[in-house]
Formats: structure tokens, sequence, C-alpha cells
């Protein structure tokens, strides 16, 4: 041996060092893969027809809700008076069941309507707004009677 020198690496410790390089990596990428699909915006699964001009309200806000739960943000938008109310719940949510949807009494005008609603609903991870219990949520939706059709102008805990 040379005085000075470094001894040579041991095949064997090289080797475990290269694993072990590996093995971090894949874990690494694996929390990246994971962080990804969790926070990637959802895909729709399914197309909601858009409800008949005629339709009841509790008809349109079954409708709307059933588009969010799709991720049909399209549908849920086409809905709303703004256009844009569908768009929020869509992002938000990772699923919603419904389970009532019932005509509220009777508003004293009659171009306007307001909607009960008790669903369950589970939000995305980091979703702005998810504020709501996750196991039943009483929800009022209110709808205008426009040029054509019933759409939802506004909604709130009821």
């Amino acid at each position: 041996m040379v005085v000075g020198a470094e001894p040579a690496p041991r095949p064997g410790r090289r080797r475990t060092r290269r694993w072990v390089a590996l093995a971090v990596v894949a874990v690494v990428g694996a929390g990246v893969a994971a962080s990804a699909a969790a926070l990637a915006p959802p895909r729709q699964t399914a197309d909601v027809p858009v409800p008949p001009a005629d339709a009841a309200p509790e008809q349109v806000v079954r409708a709307y809700l059933e588009a969010v739960s799709a991720h049909d943000c399209e549908t849920a938008a086409a809905l709303s008076a703004a256009g844009d109310a569908g768009d929020h719940l869509c992002g938000a949510t990772r699923s919603l069941e419904i389970i009532e949807v019932v005509p509220a009494p009777q508003l004293s005008d009659p171009t306007t309507a307001a909607v009960n609603t008790d669903f369950e609903v589970a939000w995305r991870p980091f979703a702005e707004g998810g504020n709501a219990p996750e196991e039943g949520w009483g929800w009022t939706y209110y709808l205008a009677l426009g040029p054509e059709c019933w759409r939802i102008v506004d909604a709130g805990a009821g």
C-alpha cells in the first residue's frame, strides 16, 4: 500500500450506496406522484344534461348537484345565473352524494323559488371553502325565473 493513497472502495459498499440512492429516489418519486394525483383537478365522470326550459326549480337543483358530483362544471355553470357557481364546487369536491332535494315553501314572488337540499360532500385536499361538515349538509338554493328557465342565483345554510 502506498502511503497517502486512499484505499480502493469495496465493491459491496458501492453497490449498497447505489441501492440506497435508488430507494430514496423511488420514495421521493412516489410521494411526488401521490401529491400530484391528490392536487390535480378532478376528471369529469359523466355528462349531465341541462334540464328542459319547463323544468321545476327542484329539477334544476338536482341536475346542478348531479353535475357537481360528476365534475361536469360546464353544466353546473350553465345552471347558475352567474354562470360560474359550479366552478368552485366542481373543483373543491372529491365526491357529493345527494340525499334529498325538496321544494321549500313558496316565496312571495312567483319568479323566485327556494329548494332545500341535503347531501354529503367530501372535499378535495386543500380545497378553498371546503368547510362544511362531511356528514349531512342542509343547504338551500335560491332560484330566479329568467326569460327561458330557472337558474340558481344564491345558496346558503338552511
